[in-house]
Parts: structure tokens; sequence; C-alpha cells
């Protein structure tokens, strides 16, 4: 059994469907409010889940533009980039 956050995108995710339509929702508000610190943190962790690493990158790189001084979301960036150096799989299997 897979115990996560009730702050983690995954609480609110089904299968792998539900998970992009949150993914989606959380791009929109992204386009609704660009500067939102917090929704950018929270995609970034969906792209984490979905294995979409680099797109979790960009997301954490335009949050800390906002707050560059933000440890917890330099150390997700630099944790999810080696992922990605590491040739981590790009993306869990679908439920």
């Amino acid at each position: 059994m897979i115990r996560v956050s009730s702050n983690s995108p995954a609480t609110f995710c089904g299968g792998a469907a539900s998970r992009r339509k949150v993914c989606s929702n959380l791009q929109r508000a992204v386009e609704l409010d660009p500067r939102n610190f917090y929704t950018l943190q929270q995609i970034a962790l969906s792209y984490q889940y979905l294995g979409r690493y680099a797109e979790a990158i960009a997301a954490l790189d335009r949050a800390l533009a906002i707050v560059p001084d933000n440890v917890e979301t330099r150390a997700s960036s630099w944790r999810i980039l080696s992922l990605l150096e590491s040739g981590h799989p790009a993306a869990p299997p679908d439920d």
C-alpha cells in the first residue's frame, strides 16, 4: 500500500487518465495566474508523479524565478534532475 500526503496531487488522482486531468486543470490555473508559486509547485509534483521530469523541472524553474530562495523547491528540482539524468523510467505504469 502506498500512502500519500493529503497535499499530494496523487490524492486527487485515480488512474492515469485522472492524473492527466489534474495536470490539465493545473495548467489552466497557471495560465490564469502565471506567478502563483503554489500552483507551479503543484503542477511540478503532478508532472513528477507522471514521470514527466523535464516538464516538472521547467515548472520548478518558473517557481524559483518567483521565490528564488525557496530551499524546498530548489531541492525538488535537484532531485528530479537527478532522476532524469540517471535514466529513471519516464513514467510509472498506468493504473
